[in-house]
């Protein structure tokens, strides 16, 4: 098969299928699309965030002739209806999304893949679901503990001292013209933006959501591109994605009951590769390590010089090789 120009990606298609499906607790509309090789072993893709969607060019990173590629918008984001709703939207929700799309296509197993928050997902599905997961492929590997969004959000912690003058214009933006009194941890921060972007009627909602994207986005590359702040000013996901994001960081990813990492036995038996740039400073590269150590049959790939998007040249062609093995593996 081809690759792009670039050598890296295969070429990017429209999906061969897509639809709806109304969830079991019927308060959502899931828009979910396929791409590849309907005939091939199929891989399920999970999107970033919380609050992203999916885009056609996440199936690009996996052969479209050795593969039949899923994925779809989670609750609340891109096609999904009704669009940025908090209701009923949870992680565990959303596993139960999976498995439901899962029985729909009539797939009676398949490869995980994800990056970031598409990482946690999968764990968490992997873990619940075991014997439908025939591999896991992770990348920017995001557990949802307090000390990973600490990392991100507190005042003296790795990112906020890696890039100050990101995270100052992120706090400016809260306490400009406010009686906001910030104390520097990450669960104050969360909080005073979640309750300001629920707020509909707040007067810098969509001010607070871009400033809230664009750091995120700003530490995501080690070279952020040019037009940044144009195109987080200008996306018009930037409002869902804020305010979901925010939603699932203010409840701790509804994960403080089910902690993944004491939950990793399940998967002992299943290949799981883990792409994780050594720059990362969206996600601390510890994570990735605690799972592979807890995994036996887990392979850590570490990518030099490179930080935490999946466009990164270095991590899109680790990422595009190890679909290659785990496909020589679904089709032995």
């Amino acid at each position: 098969m081809s690759k792009t120009s670039r050598g890296i990606i295969y070429p990017v298609t429209k999906p061969f299928a897509s639809g709806h499906f109304k969830t079991a607790d019927a308060q959502h509309e899931i828009a979910f699309y396929r791409y590849g090789n309907p005939d091939a072993p199929a891989l399920l893709h999970l999107h970033g965030g919380p609050g992203a969607a999916s885009a056609d060019y996440h199936a690009s990173f996996y052969d479209p002739e050795r593969w039949h590629i899923i994925t779809f918008d989670q609750r609340g984001c891109g096609d999904s209806r009704p669009s940025a709703s908090l209701t009923n939207n949870d992680t565990d929700h959303q596993l139960a999304d999976i498995e439901q799309l899962r029985q729909l296509l009539n797939i009676d197993n398949w490869v995980v893949s994800g990056g970031s928050w598409g990482s946690t997902l999968a764990l968490a599905y992997a873990c619940d679901f075991a014997k439908r997961v025939n591999g896991l492929l992770l990348r920017g590997v995001f557990l949802g503990r307090g000390c990973d969004i600490d990392w991100m959000y507190a005042a003296d912690n790795a990112a906020a001292r890696s890039f100050p003058q990101a995270y100052e214009q992120l706090t400016h933006a809260l306490t400009e013209h406010s009686e906001v009194k910030l104390d520097g941890s990450a669960r104050q921060l969360i909080s005073e933006f979640y309750h300001a972007l629920k707020n509909p009627r707040h007067p810098k909602r969509l001010l607070l959501a871009q400033a809230w994207c664009y750091y995120e986005l700003r530490l995501s590359a080690i070279h952020a591109r040019n037009d940044l702040h144009d195109y987080v000013t200008n996306h018009p996901n930037t409002l869902n994605m804020a305010l979901i994001e925010l939603h699932y960081f203010h409840h701790q990813l509804f994960l403080q009951k089910k902690p993944l990492l004491q939950r990793l036995k399940a998967l002992k038996d299943k290949p799981v590769y883990i792409v994780h740039g050594q720059q990362d400073i969206v996600c601390a590269p510890d994570q990735a390590w605690r799972v592979a150590q807890q995994l036996a049959n887990a392979e850590l790939h570490w990518v030099a010089g490179a930080g935490h998007a999946s466009s990164e040249p270095a991590i899109a062609k680790c990422l595009v090789d190890l679909g290659n093995r785990l496909a020589d593996h679904s089709h032995s």
